[in-house]
């Protein structure tokens, strides 16, 4: 069993799988894409997937819970009507993709911090068994509001048939004041049947996918005559020259003093830079 995630930004022609990096705009729409695939040669029952959306000192989801996954910004859901397909791909043959019921498929979402995902933590795990003491029960059917969702969950109420990949597509939008990367994984459990007992593999974590905030940067210099003291520049108070208006050329021989200022052209907002 395998589970992977792709990421994409409204700069992005289409989805980046992990080892590439996304790009969106502050304050524009993206979106993640999920597959989980059965690789194998036996039916894949009891499957459950976990997601916790980027966030600020976040960490990995299952297997890699303890390692760091340093994003500096988190996305926020704008839609929970998902749609899910099934894609059974046969040597010599086009895909066969038809839309998963929603009967098959129950999700839940949570709005705590880290919260517990026993399934994924542990071979054979139940929900509530890890993190230890941390928000039992989180998960609910209707979250208050999309921006309160830090996780969501993904339980398969039939078996994934050999060959068959379940896929669907999570958009979401990057706050305004996003900046630098956010970092996302996903995880999942699941078993196979085996003398009428279910034989659980090991929880799998995909492999985490970055999504970056690009700002264009628009750069305005400007140059102004230096006040003089005789044969020496005035400064100011904190060191820098002291200007004055004139409407007269710039001659050889004359202090100026540049500035260079680098503003977003979309907002006028300058970025906190200033050169002299």
């Amino acid at each position: 069993m395998s589970i992977a995630k792709e990421v994409k930004g409204n700069k992005n022609a289409d989805f980046v799988p992990a080892g590439e990096i996304a790009e969106i705009d502050p304050g524009a729409d993206g979106a993640y894409r999920f597959t989980i695939a059965n690789a194998g040669n036996a039916p894949l029952t009891q499957v459950v997937a976990y997601d916790i959306p980027p966030y600020v000192g976040d960490v990995g989801v299952g297997p890699a819970a303890n390692q760091a996954r340093e994003s500096r910004w988190k996305p926020n859901l704008n839609s929970t009507n998902w749609t899910f397909q099934s894609v059974k791909e046969r040597q010599g043959r086009d895909p066969e993709i038809t839309t998963v019921p929603a009967s098959d498929i129950t999700i839940q979402y949570s709005t705590v911090p880290n919260p517990c995902r026993g399934e994924v933590l542990a071979v054979g795990g139940a929900m509530n068994d890890a993190p230890a003491l941390l928000y039992p029960d989180a998960w609910v059917t209707h979250p208050a509001n999309l921006a309160s969702i830090t996780g969501f969950r993904i339980v398969m109420n039939r078996d994934i048939e050999v060959g068959e990949k379940i896929q669907f597509v999570a958009t979401m939008t990057s706050p305004v004041n996003a900046n630098l990367i956010a970092w996302n994984s996903v995880a999942m459990s699941g078993g196979v049947t085996e003398n009428g007992k279910v034989s659980y593999l090991l929880p799998n974590e995909a492999p985490k996918v970055g999504i970056n905030v690009s700002t264009d940067v628009e750069v305005n210099k400007t140059v102004a005559r230096v006040k003089m003291n005789g044969d020496e520049v005035v400064r100011d108070a904190n060191g820098p020259p002291e200007t004055i208006e004139s409407s007269e050329a710039i001659m050889p021989g004359d202090h100026v003093l540049y500035k260079v200022n680098p503003e977003e052209p979309r907002s006028g907002r300058c970025l906190g830079y200033e050169h002299r």
